[in-house]
C-alpha cells in the first residue's frame, strides 16, 4: 500500500485505496469513488488521461493548471499506476499513459452503478428518467429517439444531436 505524501505540490495527502475498491469509470464526467478519493492534482492527471485516451507525461504537464514540475507529474503517474487508475506503455523511447480500463467497459459499469444506486436496479426506471431529462433540455428529442427505435435502428435512437 502506498503511504501518504502530504506535499502541497501533490495536492495534499493521498493514501492508497483499500484493496477491495474496483476501478470503473465513464471517463471524466462520472469518476468512480476511487478517483474521487485521489488528491486534487492526481485527480486532475487522471481526468486528463481519460479525456485524451493516450498522452505523454509532458502533454499532461502542459495541460495542468497551474503547471507543476516534470518530476512531480512523473511521481503522480507512478502512484496512479500503482492504484490501478491508469497504465503506461512504451512507444519507441517514450511512455504514453492511458486509462487502466477501456472507456466502453467503464461507461457500462458506471451505468450499472447508477442504476443500482438511484433506480433500485431497474433499467426501465433509469431509461424513463434519462428520457425525461433529455426532453427537458431538448424538447421533442425523446419523440425522435422513439421513432428511431421503432424503425429498428437503435444506434440512431441513441444520437440525440443529428
Amino acid at each position: 500500500m502506498l503511504g501518504a505524501i502530504g506535499l502541497e505540490e501533490y495536492g495534499g495527502a493521498a493514501a492508497a485505496p483499500p484493496a477491495d475498491i474496483r476501478m470503473a469509470s465513464v471517463g471524466v464526467d462520472a469518476l468512480p469513488s476511487l478517483l474521487k478519493r485521489l488528491a486534487p492534482r492526481e485527480r486532475e492527471i487522471a481526468e486528463i488521461v481519460h479525456k485524451r485516451a493516450e498522452v505523454t507525461a509532458e502533454e499532461i504537464r502542459a495541460a495542468m493548471t497551474p503547471p507543476i514540475s516534470n518530476s512531480a507529474v512523473r511521481t503522480m503517474l507512478t502512484r496512479l499506476i500503482a492504484k490501478g487508475v491508469i497504465r503506461k506503455r512504451k512507444i519507441g523511447k517514450r511512455f504514453v499513459y492511458l486509462p487502466a480500463r477501456p472507456c466502453e467497459q467503464m461507461r457500462e459499469e458506471a451505468f450499472q452503478r447508477l442504476t443500482q444506486d438511484y433506480f433500485e436496479g431497474s433499467l426501465r426506471d433509469a431509461a424513463v428518467a434519462l428520457l425525461a431529462f433529455i426532453d427537458q433540455r431538448e424538447p421533442g428529442a425523446t419523440r425522435d429517439i422513439g421513432r428511431h427505435l421503432m424503425d429498428g435502428d437503435p444506434d440512431k435512437g441513441l444520437r440525440v444531436h443529428g
